[in-house]
């Protein structure tokens, strides 16, 4: 697969933000990565979503999604989560819970994104 310079941007702002791990980096105290070990572990990664994602949402937005379907609104991006209980606690955020299943396959950039929490 080939990234864009977009996607390469987004994914190293996952690992040095959140998920260092991901490509088998630590951070030092102060948040710092070495950079040859940055580079060496995003060449080896092949970061591609799962099958299924979930979207959690609360039970007022139900009508306006099955309407409209998922839309980013006022965001950049729809936030996906890559587990059933990830949603359900996002929902709650929002009241009662409501939890839309996608299959990830047919998102038109299925191929030219990675997950992004």
């Amino acid at each position: 697969m080939i990234w864009g310079i977009t996607d390469t941007s987004r994914f190293i702002s996952l690992i040095l933000r959140h998920k260092p791990e991901t490509i088998g980096i630590t951070l030092d105290e102060h948040g710092w990565a070495n950079v040859k070990d940055l580079i060496d572990g995003i060449k080896k990664t092949k970061a591609v979503p799962p099958d299924i994602l979930y979207h959690g949402t609360g039970e007022k937005y139900v009508s306006s999604i099955d309407k409209e379907g998922l839309l980013p609104k006022s965001r950049l991006y729809v936030h996906l989560s890559k587990d059933e209980e990830t949603a359900v606690n996002v929902g709650k955020r929002h009241g009662k819970p409501v939890i839309y299943k996608v299959d990830a396959r047919k998102c038109p950039h299925y191929f030219n994104r990675h997950l992004h929490h």
